[in-house]
């Protein structure tokens, strides 16, 4: 977990998470939603940022939501709201 300790996170869509981003296009059609949220302060934000940057040169439609906080309530209660509806 090295990648937690700089902030970023390197991934190859080709071949991480079982390639299931290698084609775009089958990705796009596959995942009815792809949601990715943060809080700024998070010690995660940077790895959840590059992964945002690493999709979007891929082609990979997906959502990103970042605003103020950490890895708190406020935070998740802000982004739950923000996803529910999504849902459905």
């Amino acid at each position: 977990m090295d990648f937690l300790k700089r902030g970023t996170i390197r991934i190859d869509p080709k071949i991480s998470f079982g390639g299931v981003f290698s084609d775009a296009n089958t990705a796009n059609q596959s995942i009815r939603l792809f949601w990715l949220g943060c809080g700024t302060e998070d010690r995660l934000h940077g790895a959840g940022k590059s992964m945002h940057k690493v999709l979007t040169a891929a082609g990979v439609q997906h959502l990103w939501i970042e605003g103020p906080g950490s890895h708190e309530w406020q935070v998740w209660r802000k982004h739950l709201h923000d996803l529910a509806p999504r849902l459905f």
